[in-house]
């Protein structure tokens, strides 16, 4: 991950950007009504894991508060692209596909101190 800003007095304004990994997970579940009691009744359970690769770029501003302190605030767009799953939960087992667009959005708040 890299920074680029430009400093104005105290202030430093950048953005950010850089490789993403994570670990995402997906879970369906299956339920079946009851005809004896009219509710749904649990049934079946099947989970996905994906490792993915993926791309960050954000922006923020970081203020020097005190020599050495500093306090930063920071918007983060994360994108991992689209998954696909292909869950059989179904007797006969009947295959379907579910796509996921997995991107997450976050607002990051910070105080550091600098040795």
């Amino acid at each position: 991950m890299g920074r680029f800003g430009y400093a104005i007095d105290s202030v430093l304004l950048y953005v950010t950007g850089g490789a993403a990994f994570g670990e995402i997970r997906h879970r369906y579940d299956r339920y079946d009504l009851n005809s004896g009691t009219g509710a749904y009744d649990f049934v079946a359970a099947q989970r996905f894991t994906h490792k993915w690769t993926g791309w960050i770029l954000g922006a923020g501003m970081e203020y020097a508060l005190a020599p050495g302190w500093t306090t930063r605030v920071e918007y983060r767009y994360t994108d991992f692209g689209v998954m696909t799953d292909h869950p059989t939960l179904y007797a006969p087992p009947q295959v379907f596909t579910e796509r996921h667009r997995e991107e997450f959005h976050s607002l990051r708040v910070g105080v550091a101190y600098r040795f």
